[in-house]
């Protein structure tokens, strides 16, 4: 499968590390089970998840737009649902999920407990009716 996100080029063939932004529409209102989260109600519109790849950020975000693999985590119950638009990549060696999702956190409607069991984030998963592609906006630019 080949990405439909741009790519960065690393030196010496090392994989990139850092986080990224999914971008993913749901066609239309549906119920959903969620792993241990439970059944989540999603309104039609586009969703923003923001999560990490710090051993290889284009092997995670490739795999995220499979139609065929097993849920492991809370994204991959509705990667399989919506559709692939775009991710946005954010290449570090730092972990800068948590920091993103606190400032879409403050701009998007939540989706409580998403894709965060392992840190103290509220969710990393942001609701928009309509799409967002320039996340600088929000102060996202200090990442990019």
């Amino acid at each position: 499968m080949k990405p439909v996100f741009g790519q960065a080029q690393c030196s010496h063939n090392t994989p990139m590390t850092g986080a990224y932004i999914l971008i993913l529409f749901n066609p239309r209102k549906q119920l959903i089970k969620v792993g241990k989260l439970g059944k989540i109600d999603f309104l039609k519109g586009y969703y923003f998840y923001i999560g990490s790849g710090m051993q290889n950020l284009e092997k995670r975000v490739l795999r995220h737009q499979s139609k065929h693999k097993k849920n492991k985590w809370h994204i991959d119950y509705i990667t399989n649902k919506f559709k692939f638009i775009d991710a946005k990549l954010f290449p570090s060696s730092k972990r800068l999920e948590c920091q993103i999702a606190k400032i879409l956190g403050k701009n998007l409607m939540m989706i409580k407990d998403f894709g965060c069991s392992d840190c103290r984030c509220q969710s990393h998963l942001f609701y928009s009716p309509e799409i967002i592609t320039n996340f600088k906006k929000f102060g996202i630019a200090k990442f990019i």
